[in-house]
Parts: structure tokens; C-alpha cells; sequence
């Protein structure tokens, strides 16, 4: 931990729902992408496979920043929560981000990934 005491708190429940997520957003996203050469025009695909791409790479990395963020932080049984430092805490809010921003370009094709 830093020594000004900075620290975040993960829930239990927060983990599971952000790799629910991760994992569906990935599956629809690989589904998406299979689909778009055949429906797409060629002019359309160096864009939007770029977006898918980087949307991929975006829910890989942020699935591996929550597994480091656990594995450095503390876990607490009693409220089901880990103890995280601000410097493991700061990549998940970067690609929280990263990933809110993929999915809004992906809007300009009239694709949602939300399971809602």
C-alpha cells in the first residue's frame, strides 16, 4: 500500500459482474467480427475491424489487470472485498474506460454489446 494509505476496495460481486462482462463482450465481439466480412462493404472494414480489435485486446488486458489487482491486493472474508493499492487500482479505471469508449464507437455501426 502507498503511504499516504490511498487504497481502493473491490467488491466480490464487482469481480464476478466485470468478468461476466469481459467474457460476454469478448464472445459477442468474436461473433460480431466472424459475421462482418459477409455483411460488411470493404470500404467499411479497415475501421471497423480496427475497433473490434482494439475492443478484444481492451477486455483481454482488463481481465488481466483485475487477476493482478486480486493477487496484489488483500482479501478481506468477512465483507468479501480485496484491499487494493492505487497503482494496481489505477489500470482497471483505465480500461473501464478504454472499453466504455470501444463500445461507443461501435454504436456508429449500430452495435450494442450489452446483454440488457
Amino acid at each position: 500500500m502507498k503511504d499516504d494509505g490511498s487504497f481502493y476496495v473491490l467488491f466480490e460481486k464487482e469481480y464476478k459482474r466485470y468478468i461476466s462482462d469481459i467474457i460476454s463482450s469478448r464472445r459477442l465481439a468474436f461473433e460480431i467480427l466472424s459475421c462482418a466480412f459477409a455483411e460488411k462493404d470493404p470500404d467499411e472494414w479497415e475501421e471497423y475491424f480496427a475497433i473490434i480489435c482494439e475492443l478484444v485486446a481492451t477486455l483481454y488486458r482488463f481481465e488481466e489487470a483485475l487477476e493482478k489487482a486480486c493477487l496484489k491486493g488483500t482479501w478481506v472474508e468477512a465483507q468479501k472485498y480485496w484491499i487494493i493499492d492505487e497503482i494496481s487500482a489505477a489500470p482497471i479505471a483505465l480500461f473501464l474506460e478504454s472499453q466504455r469508449l470501444c463500445k461507443k464507437d461501435l454504436l456508429k455501426y449500430n452495435i450494442s454489446l450489452s446483454i440488457n
